[in-house]
C-alpha cells in the first residue's frame, strides 16, 4: 500500500480499535528498514520488523503516525497490543484456533478478526487484572501464538512477505471480551 493508504489505515485503527501504532518494514523495499541490533541482523521475515524501539515509539497520536508514514514512505504498521489493551490470538495455520477451541468444548467468540498471510488474527480485549502477555499456554504446539502486553502484531492494511494484504474479516465487528476458557 502507498503512504496515503496507510495513513487512512492508521486513523481507522486508532478510532476503531484504540490502537497504539508503530512503523514496520515493508516487503516491497529493496532492503529491510527494521532497526536491528548488530548481533541480530534481519532474519529474512520481511514486513514484520519494527523501524525503531517499538515499545518506546508506539503512539496513539494520529498526527505523529501520519507524519511518520508520509516521511518514511513505504511501510507497514504494527499494533502495540499491551498499550492498546488487546490480546491477539495469532494462528499460523487457518483453523488452528477453532480446532483448539473445539478441543476444549468451546467456540471462538464473534470478534474483530484479520486475515493474514498464513492464518487469522483474533482481537480480544485484555481481561481485568494483570495484563496477559505473549505465552500460548495450553495452545503451545498448535500453530497458535498469543500477543498481549509486551507484544505487537502486524496491522490490517499491511503487506505480508507473500504479497497478501492483511484484511479485516468484518471491519464493523467489535472487539470481544476474552472468554474465561481462554
Amino acid at each position: 500500500m502507498t503512504a496515503p493508504d496507510m495513513t487512512a489505515c492508521a486513523g481507522w485503527l486508532m478510532r476503531h480499535l484504540g490502537a497504539w501504532l508503530i512503523l514496520l518494514d515493508h516487503p516491497g523495499l529493496p532492503k529491510c528498514a527494521g532497526a536491528h541490533r548488530p548481533d541480530r541482523p534481519c532474519d529474512g521475515q520481511r514486513g514484520k520488523h519494527p523501524c525503531g524501539r517499538w515499545s518506546r515509539d508506539s503512539t496513539d497520536d494520529v498526527d505523529l503516525v501520519t507524519a511518520a508514514v508520509v516521511r518514511a514512505g513505504l511501510r507497514n504498521l504494527g499494533i502495540d497490543c499491551g498499550k492498546s489493551g488487546l490480546l491477539v490470538i495469532d494462528e499460523d495455520r487457518r483453523g488452528a484456533f477453532a480446532a483448539f477451541a473445539a478441543s476444549v468444548g468451546q467456540q471462538i467468540p464473534v470478534t474483530f478478526a484479520v486475515e493474514t498471510g498464513k492464518g487469522t488474527h483474533y482481537y480480544l480485549q485484555q481481561p481485568p487484572g494483570p495484563p496477559l502477555g505473549n505465552s500460548p499456554g495450553a495452545m503451545a504446539g498448535r500453530n497458535v501464538d498469543v500477543r498481549g502486553a509486551g507484544g505487537f502484531v502486524v496491522a490490517p492494511g499491511s503487506v505480508h512477505a507473500s504479497g497478501v494484504v492483511y484484511r479485516p474479516v468484518d471491519s464493523a465487528a467489535p472487539v470481544a471480551d476474552t472468554p474465561d476458557w481462554l
